[in-house]
């Protein structure tokens, strides 16, 4: 999946000027429906993965996670 620039967003709005429509690009639109697809596949996540998940981004905002170039490391020698 690539980038793409987002545009400022245009909404249509109701007589009472509240937004009840949003107006993208086809590649926005495009963009936001893979984003969508990719969080489908992990519907098959159970509580403890949700937990789990919850932890590790606490972790993260502490300065607590491990580097990809370090897990990198590990699994090469893991698999020497």
């Amino acid at each position: 999946m690539n980038a793409i620039q987002l545009q400022e967003p245009q909404f249509l709005l109701d007589s009472q000027g509240n937004p009840t429509y949003a107006v993208l690009s086809i590649d926005e639109y495009n963009h936001m429906a893979d984003i969508v697809r990719l969080y489908e596949e992990f519907d098959e996540l159970n509580e403890e993965d949700l937990k789990k998940i919850a932890i590790a981004r606490e972790q993260a905002k502490l300065g607590l996670g491990i580097k990809s170039d370090d897990v990198h490391k590990k699994v090469q020698e893991i698999w020497k």
